[in-house]
């Protein structure tokens, strides 16, 4: 049995967890769920909802996000992963892409852990070889 992962950027958490959720990103969330995959929030994805939550004051929010996490795994780096993100940023630059730093960790981690990466920014992640990702808004 092939178990399909899924890694949730912070477009796509914030979709889920918001007062009104997306119904359409909570009904693709929930299909993924019962259908057994794996869900994964990277480091610098919880590194976003945190510093977000931080600045607004957000306490709610936080807390809100802190039991969602609970249910789920946050992605630690390896070496073999910050190795890869290096590796990713230095094709992306000497092809002329500029990708921010957190992009670069978020698509690093998921090719290194073959997770598809959910999200609504896709321009972020389309130029990262062997990677794959999905805008659950669509």
């Amino acid at each position: 049995m092939n178990t399909r992962s899924y890694a949730l950027d912070s477009s796509t958490l914030i979709r889920i967890l918001r007062k009104n959720p997306s119904p359409l990103v909570v009904a693709n969330f929930s299909n993924a769920v019962l259908s057994g995959a794996n869900i994964t929030i990277p480091q610098p994805v919880h590194f976003e909802m945190l510093r977000g939550f931080f600045y607004a004051n957000a306490t709610t929010q936080e807390i809100a996000y802190r039991k969602f996490c609970d249910k789920y795994f946050i992605g630690r780096f390896t070496d073999a992963t910050w190795e890869r993100a290096a590796k990713l940023y230095s094709d992306l630059r000497k092809n002329g892409w500029n990708v921010g730093d957190s992009d670069i960790l978020i698509g690093a981690f998921c090719i290194e852990n073959k997770c598809t990466i959910v999200t609504t920014n896709t321009k972020h992640f389309e130029n990262m070889t062997n990677l794959t990702f999905v805008d659950w808004t669509q």
